[in-house]
């Protein structure tokens, strides 16, 4: 996955239904269903649920935790940049 400095946060922001993400990722929907039983991939950073049957994959992330799934310590880092350009998370620091 390539990041550019010029990328808005629009599309480092982004959410696919398990199609999109199959078909970006080249994993079967079982796969990405298997992935999140397992919590290999994580309710609420990983992935959302829109209702009962209805889920969206975080592409950035997704695409980052399979690529860096033997580095957590370097996905971790992802997650906190992606977290940072949340409206939720604006003016937040960590707790120690």
């Amino acid at each position: 996955m390539r990041h550019t400095a010029s990328a808005s946060s629009t599309d480092q922001i982004r959410f696919a239904d398990k199609r999109e993400m199959s078909r970006l990722t080249n994993l079967s929907p079982e796969t990405l269903k298997r992935y999140r039983l397992s919590g290999f991939l994580v309710e609420n950073v990983h992935w959302i649920r829109l209702n009962l049957r209805t889920v969206r994959y975080c592409v950035p992330l997704v695409l980052d935790r399979i690529q860096n799934k033997h580095l957590p310590g370097l996905h971790e880092k992802a997650i906190e940049n992606y977290q940072s350009l949340l409206l939720s998370y604006q003016g937040k620091t960590k707790r120690k």
